[in-house]
């Protein structure tokens, strides 16, 4: 299915605006970890997230709130690859994470570069700066996470990617 320009265009509203580009942690058992990469958007509308699953796949999770003044918020969800593709995707339209966007595709692309030890742990040093600054980027503003962290300009925030603009 070709996607239309526009409809391109409103996913990458959608993902300034209610959406959240993450690495999160997992853990298997307790005995291994890794990162991975998530594309979220969060919204009562279910509509809406029915319309992204439709043309962009990923999954739908609803959450009823105790507070009865409060309305069902329905999360859609996108992982690993395929999340970096549709950041690709809508690369160009996006405004408020394009940063967070370039930096989610280079930690992706970590994953299928070189295999030999010595560039093994290059790409671990590089997952690890990646992460660092995602973290920084998507902090809310109260900096009680990383309090020592630089305050960063957009000139000075390292983004890795090859990505044309």
């Amino acid at each position: 299915m070709k996607l239309a320009e526009t409809d391109k265009a409103y996913l990458a509203g959608l993902i300034d605006g209610e959406g959240c580009v993450s690495i999160r942690k997992w853990k298997d058992k307790g005995k291994y970890f890794g990162y991975t990469l998530c594309l979220d958007i969060a919204n009562s509308n279910p509509k809406l997230v029915k319309w992204i699953v439709e043309n962009f796949g990923g999954k739908i999770y609803s959450y009823k709130f105790k507070n009865p003044n409060h309305k069902i918020r329905h999360d859609w969800r996108i992982y690993h690859q395929r999340a970096a593709d549709i950041l690709l995707t809508v690369l160009p339209y996006l405004v408020i994470k394009k940063t967070q966007a370039l930096l989610a595709i280079e930690f992706r692309d970590t994953f299928y570069k070189g295999k030999t030890a010595e560039s093994r742990a290059d790409m671990v040093t590089l997952r690890e700066r990646i992460i660092a600054q995602m973290h920084i980027l998507n902090n809310k503003g109260n900096r009680q996470k990383f309090p020592d962290a630089p305050v960063l300009d957009k000139e000075d925030i390292m983004v890795f990617s090859k990505v044309n603009i």
